[in-house]
């Protein structure tokens, strides 16, 4: 669905009380499914399905008017639908937004509401969602009688999976209705069965299980992508800083950081985590990508010195290495950690004090993220690690297998769970063990262990009599006695 939104200033309209009023502009809707109503003053008008129309007992959609229903015209005169019928052809639709005092108006003599349908919202992109939303939310808010319809299939933990979830939690005023496969007649196990053969299990889930983590392959098992629960965050800036916990006295904070070159491309990205016990928990986060390599720094060291000088690791495959510089030498930041190279050895988090080349930061290569990339499953799937954002949440829900590693999906990008790698790899070593007081790996291992151990099922025992006390042995003797003296005398008897 292609929708645009055309402001004109200084445009009025008429209201359904016969007064010229007000309004924002055009919104414009293309290639929609469209009925034509026909009405008894030779009026005429064409709208969409759920477009609202209003009559004598209220608000009625177009699709829900009957032949000889009255509707209401300018100055809440009286009109009778004659005929309706849908257009064979798809066409585009414009409504008036914003209109000033009712958010309603006359069109072509029939009163008509704002009322605004967006269909697979999924698909559009996040940047133009948020766009165009942030445009057309006033109209939606400001009038009593104003409406928006969101209708999607999923298509991961996106905009609109936010706006659901949400829903479903009562923390928007949007109204959740989920209509699966088997809601539709005449639809069985067969269908079922058919339709996954000409496409895939994946696409069955997203398209009629309505399930918003589709693909089988994400780093984090998609079931528990789907029970992580997002944040709101406490503090939301601008720039892209969103902040879930506040600094705390004598916590322990690691800033992971993965840089770009600010160019509305890749995105400058942090994750704060609080290392002083375990479970680890993100308490925020930074992404942007319009902020020039030799500024972000300036904001590194704030948000550093915010967390009680933050632990800081860089990547440097790119332009990490002279963000960390400048901020070591000119905003003198203490705390950034040194890696020593030691070439085929690997790389080392030692704070510059063992051999090989040091370096302010982590050069990304296959093991060092094969490495960071299984500790970050550990810590998230064992619940050691919790993720508040839900940027965070949804970049891992596109980030998966692909040839011998993991990364996002094509047209999606994975800056954020890039810091989170680098945190996996940060708590593998010795240095960031006595740092925390802590060994993540140790941890997750006894944690399995007991649970092993708790679902194997204790062993039953058998006494055979060997080792029995004195008593108990003089018991079996003493029958064994009686026994025989019984047999000899059945002897003599005989």
């Amino acid at each position: 669905m292609k929708q645009e939104l055309i402001k004109i200033s200084n445009l009025k309209v008429l209201g359904g009380d016969g007064v010229y009023r007000s309004s924002d502009g055009l919104l414009i809707t293309k290639d929609q499914k469209i009925i034509e109503l026909y009405f008894d003053d030779e009026s005429f008008l064409k709208c969409t399905f759920d477009h609202k129309i209003k009559t004598p007992d209220g608000w009625k959609t177009a699709k829900e008017l009957q032949i000889y229903d009255n509707v209401l015209g300018c100055g809440d005169k009286h009109i009778t639908l004659l005929h309706k019928e849908i257009s064979k052809q798809k066409q585009d639709v414009y409504d008036l937004i914003n209109v000033e005092t009712t958010h309603s108006y006359v069109a072509n003599n029939v009163q008509i509401s704002n009322c605004i349908v967006l269909d697979e919202y999924a698909y559009v992109p996040n940047g133009v969602a948020e766009e165009f939303f942030s445009s057309v939310y006033p109209t939606i808010s400001s009038g009593k009688n104003t409406k928006a319809i969101l209708i999607s299939t999923p298509k991961g933990l996106n905009h609109f999976y936010k706006t659901w979830t949400n829903a479903q939690n009562g923390k928007n005023g949007y109204v959740p209705i989920e209509a699966k496969w088997y809601d539709v007649p005449g639809r069985d196990d067969k269908f079922k069965q058919q339709t996954i053969a000409n496409t895939s299990e994946a696409q069955w889930r997203t398209e009629f299980e309505c399930d918003f983590v589709g693909s089988e392959n994400t780093l984090i098992a998609p079931s528990k992508i789907a029970n992580m629960i997002f944040g709101v965050p406490q503090t939301s800036t601008p720039e892209g800083l969103d902040i879930y916990e506040p600094p705390q006295k004598n916590h322990i904070y690691a800033m992971c950081i993965d840089t770009s070159r600010g160019e509305e491309q890749d995105y400058h990205a942090m994750s704060i985590i609080d290392c002083t016990k375990m479970p680890y928990r993100q308490v925020a986060k930074f992404k942007n990508n319009t902020i020039s390599y030799q500024v972000i720094p300036h904001h590194i060291k704030k948000l550093g010195d915010m967390y009680n000088e933050a632990l800081a690791l860089f990547e440097i495959n790119d332009l990490g290495q002279a963000v960390a510089e400048i901020l070591h030498e000119e905003l003198e930041y203490g705390n950034i950690l040194s890696v020593s190279n030691r070439g085929k050895r690997g790389q080392k988090a030692d704070g510059g004090f063992g051999s090989g080349k040091v370096q302010m930061g982590v050069r990304m290569s296959y093991q060092i993220k094969k490495m960071g990339c299984s500790l970050l499953k550990d810590m998230v799937e064992n619940d050691k690690l919790i993720i508040q954002d839900f940027d965070t949440i949804s970049e891992f829900s596109t980030f998966v297998a692909r040839g011998a590693g993991y990364e996002a999906n094509e047209g999606y990008n994975d800056d954020l769970v890039s810091t989170l790698v680098l945190f996996g790899w940060l708590t593998t070593q010795s240095y960031f063990k006595d740092y925390t007081n802590s060994d993540v790996r140790q941890r997750i291992y006894e944690e399995q262990i007991r649970k092993i151990e708790e679902q194997v099922m204790p062993f039953g025992f058998f006494n055979d009599g060997v080792g029995a006390d004195d008593d108990n042995i003089d018991i079996f003797d003493d029958r064994n006695e009686k026994q025989r003296r019984a047999d000899d005398m059945e002897l003599w008897k005989d």
